[in-house]
């Protein structure tokens, strides 16, 4: 700043709700042990698209807490915005979590008044902050052709069919009829450019284990693009997905072949509701992307032997 100090700022989570009433306490704290609090408000964040509250310090120490960085993010204060995010603590709106998957009469969220009441300003401001908060995506595909790979000359068993049969199912699609091809790229390539359906999945019957593996080299091959390969969501990490001109391609994990939930269903049920899933849209559901481990897990994470 103007007196050569330096300043460091404090981000809050965006479901954190910072203590709005001890604000002006702290910014009047003199203590030569503490950095001082010099001003507070809403920041434009592009990490996530939206706004974070942000609380600014001086360092009175003089220690370089962080480094200076010309990319970082310009403070904009607009208290108007702040305002809004004051919401009466007694006014409870709980939902479920983002992009879960609702059928028809499910509850997707509640809304209390916890106490006796609230003042009407209040309830004034929490609603007109809650408008278009909650959106719900229709399916817009209504078929999908599923490609079975196989390294043998035997048919391979239905289960796979009949879980991702169970999948669409809910959502309302149907299977075209079963295609099953040798486990190579070019007869791959061959299905993939013959399917009838909206949206085309691939199950191998070798797992895809590498971005130039069998199946994404039939993708390109027959004229497709590869956009992800890979998801760090356990189970479900050899996902791929692309596209056949408009049409989605999924190559699915070998753990698709289980009813259970994998990361399959989280790109899958957003694909199907026509929504973009980008490369980086995949590597943000590694938070949350350690699921429940399943039976049918060839190489279980613990044994008692």
């Amino acid at each position: 700043n103007k007196h050569g100090s330096h300043l460091f700022s404090l981000i809050c989570d965006k479901s954190a709700t910072p203590r709005f009433s001890s604000k002006q306490k702290y910014t009047n704290i003199v203590n030569p042990n503490l950095p001082k609090l010099i001003q507070s408000g809403v920041v434009p964040w592009p990490l996530t698209g939206g706004e974070r509250y942000c609380f600014v310090y001086e360092d009175v120490l003089g220690n370089v807490i962080f480094k200076r960085d010309e990319k970082s993010i310009a403070l904009g204060w607009k208290p108007e915005t702040v305002l809004l995010n004051i919401v009466d603590p007694m006014i409870s709106i709980a939902t479920v979590p983002a992009w879960h998957r609702v059928d028809a009469d499910s509850m997707i969220a509640t809304i209390k008044i916890i106490a006796y009441a609230v003042p009407h300003e209040a309830l004034q401001r929490a609603g007109a902050g809650a408008s278009g908060a909650l959106t719900v995506r229709a399916p817009v595909y209504q078929t999908a052709t599923l490609i079975e790979t196989t390294v043998s000359h035997d048919t391979p068993s239905e289960k796979g069919r009949h879980a991702m049969l169970g999948r669409l199912d809910r959502m309302g699609m149907d299977l075209t009829p079963r295609v099953v091809v040798p486990h190579g790229e070019v007869v791959l390539a061959q299905a993939i450019g013959e399917a009838v359906g909206d949206i085309v999945l691939i199950l191998t019957g070798s797992a895809t284990s590498d971005p130039m593996d069998v199946a994404p080299q039939a993708v390109r091959l027959a004229g497709g693009e590869v956009t992800r390969f890979g998801m760090p969501v356990d189970p479900g990490n050899l996902l791929f997905l692309g596209t056949m001109g408009d049409r989605p391609v999924m190559g699915l994990p070998g753990c698709a072949r289980s009813p259970a939930l994998n990361g399959a269903d989280w790109v899958l049920e957003r694909v199907v509701c026509g929504i973009g899933v980008t490369s980086s849209d995949i590597a943000a559901m590694g938070v949350g992307g350690l699921l429940k481990e399943i039976p049918t897990r060839p190489m279980p994470r613990r044994s008692d032997g």
